[in-house]
């Protein structure tokens, strides 16, 4: 009965753990701290800012648009001017021109992101560039 219940503490954990994991807020640093690769074939990155995202193809500059990071849904709230460099965690990016992703972390030089909210459309991997 013991070895029953400490596997099925093992299990909690680890469950818990992997939960706790996917949750863990996108911080504006990390984000800043490289640059992205968002198709390889194309050579097309983007670098962010406090407040743009920068977007190249073959390292020339293509356009650029205000951002902010939110803790709050996309179905929360629609893009606000006023925060764009005032919010530094959460796990979506709301985008001035286009719409909003929800993002993950993958591990320390990658994160994934869906549009919308996290029920729907497929994952993105985005890579930093080595």
């Amino acid at each position: 009965m013991k070895t029953i219940i400490k596997i099925i503490t093992i299990i909690l954990l680890v469950l818990s753990n992997n939960s706790t994991r996917a949750q863990t807020p996108i911080t504006r640093d990390y984000l800043k701290s490289r640059t992205w690769i968002l198709n390889e074939g194309l050579k097309a990155t983007m670098q962010i800012t406090d407040t743009e995202i920068i977007y190249y193809i073959n390292d020339e500059f293509l356009t650029s648009e205000k951002y902010y990071i939110s803790d709050k849904s996309c179905t929360e709230e629609s893009f606000d001017l006023a925060k764009v460099g005032l919010i530094s965690t959460g796990n979506y990016i709301h985008y001035e021109k286009s719409s909003c992703v929800y993002i993950e972390f993958v591990n320390s030089s990658a994160f994934k992101k869906r549009y919308s909210d996290p029920i729907s459309s497929d994952w993105s991997l985005i890579e930093a560039k080595p």
